[in-house]
């Protein structure tokens, strides 16, 4: 399979789910197996809009403002989890190195 059927705007959708899913697992409270449906939802809906736009299921016309509507929602938030994620790692580090 191409890699490049995961992509909107050059950029592979998949790098997007764990900062998606932490963001709104910390945002919601989900525990457990509730981020794990998260997260399969997530990566159905970010492969399903990459392998749509790639292989011309959306129209040309309609195609730019779906890579750029999904870039900003998705690229905000997913960097604000991801924010999350290296915050509670740095501190989980400095915690072991105290002892």
């Amino acid at each position: 399979m191409d890699p490049s059927l995961f992509e909107i705007a050059d950029i592979n959708v998949l790098m997007f789910v764990p900062g998606l899913v932490q963001f709104v697992k910390n945002a919601a409270g989900l525990q457990d197996r509730a981020a794990e449906v998260l997260t399969v939802c997530t990566g159905v809906v970010c492969v399903g809009c990459a392998y749509a736009l790639n292989s011309g299921m959306i129209p040309e016309a309609a195609a730019i403002y779906v890579e750029l509507s999904f870039l900003s929602v998705a690229g905000a938030l997913a960097i604000a989890g991801y924010y999350k994620l290296v915050a509670a790692a740095g501190r989980s580090f400095a915690n072991s190195l105290r002892g």
